[in-house]
């Protein structure tokens, strides 16, 4: 497959670290406090355990990163299936805590992965980095899966905004996914990340999250 990016080229790579960069630092500075404090105190009176987990990701080249977000679950809450697999949480989950639905039903959980991004292994837009055993069970039987390496994995993305987010429950769904951001990467502007993050907005406010 012949396949090239307009994100490949120097100069758009830094327009859009810029805007990544000055987006990031006004988050982590003026929001995420306040959610960091909201959770930490209900983490205090309702829960046990951290208010920030991580989890290891692939992200731009295939590097390994820890991807941090707001723990939505009760600790400890990690399960698997009876062929090993991590069992995906959704919005009926019976292990979220009521301050994790919360945040799920509006992204919020994502908010503490813009300090990935100020430290360079996310971007605010681009493909979705999936867990671990989600890349190797789909690297080897979607075409073209690995092209979503070649460039910064992204808080949202195209596939998120078109309803694709949440759980991934078959190969169709994660094939959909693929689709989206291979389109992404080759036909990228700055007016569609603008036009992802507004939509990523409104998805917010209206708190639609499965």
């Amino acid at each position: 497959m012949t396949f090239d990016s307009p994100l490949y080229k120097f100069r758009n790579k830094f327009v859009k670290y810029s805007i990544d960069l000055i987006i990031s630092l006004i988050v982590t500075v003026f929001i995420l406090p306040i959610f960091y404090l909201f959770v930490f105190i209900y983490t205090i009176i309702f829960d046990k355990g951290p208010t920030i987990y991580k989890q290891a990701r692939y992200g731009y080249k295939r590097m390994p990163f820890y991807i941090y977000k707001f723990r939505t679950m009760k600790y400890p809450s990690i399960e698997y299936d009876d062929e090993g697999k991590l069992i995906q949480t959704d919005n009926q989950d019976k292990r979220l805590t009521r301050m994790g639905k919360f945040l799920r039903a509006r992204f919020l959980d994502e908010l503490p992965q813009f300090y990935n991004v100020l430290k360079g292994e996310m971007s605010i837009v681009g493909p979705r980095p999936h867990e671990l055993n989600h890349d190797r069970e789909f690297s080897s039987s979607i075409d073209n899966y690995d092209l979503r390496y070649t460039v910064l994995p992204g808080i949202t993305g195209l596939a998120q905004v078109n309803g694709l987010h949440g759980a991934i429950k078959n190969q169709d769904v994660m094939k959909a996914r693929v689709e989206y951001d291979l389109h992404y990467i080759q036909n990228w502007n700055i007016l569609l990340d603008i036009k992802i993050m507004i939509k990523t907005l409104g998805m917010v406010v209206r708190g639609i999250r499965d």
